[in-house]
């Protein structure tokens, strides 16, 4: 089994890009929808996107460029879910006196992780 990335990306990047048609949903069969967005305060160009796709590996990205390119959208969770696939990201916050802290609820046992490197590392919130 070999690990996949999904998420925001592939709604903006199709495998041949002279294909046009109206709609690229589902076009590498890995796209999702958007269920949860925060904006990091102060830094509009910093977003979180919690992305639920219409099959498992729900996942968190973060953009840096305020979501564009689409290349720019990175998943900030796959260690915690290659040591735990269960983990399964329902909400996303940020501090608002420290915005490199961020929090993100899982829907799996209802744990709370915390990030104070926006995302980089994580750690249960005890």
């Amino acid at each position: 089994m070999s690990w996949l990335p999904n998420g925001p990306k592939f709604v903006f990047a199709p495998r041949d890009s002279s294909f046009r048609r109206l709609s690229r949903r589902n076009e590498w069969g890995a796209q999702g929808l958007v269920a949860r967005i925060a904006i990091e305060p102060g830094n509009p160009t910093t977003i979180y996107a919690v992305v639920r796709p219409a099959i498992g590996n729900v996942g968190l990205f973060r953009s840096t460029g305020a979501g564009t390119p689409a290349e720019d959208w990175i998943s900030i969770i796959d260690g915690l879910q290659q040591g735990n696939p269960l983990i399964d990201p329902s909400c996303v916050a940020i501090d608002p006196v420290t915005p490199s802290t961020i929090f993100m609820g899982s829907c799996y046992d209802g744990s709370v992780y915390v990030s104070t490197n926006r995302g980089d590392s994580w750690a249960p919130r005890l």
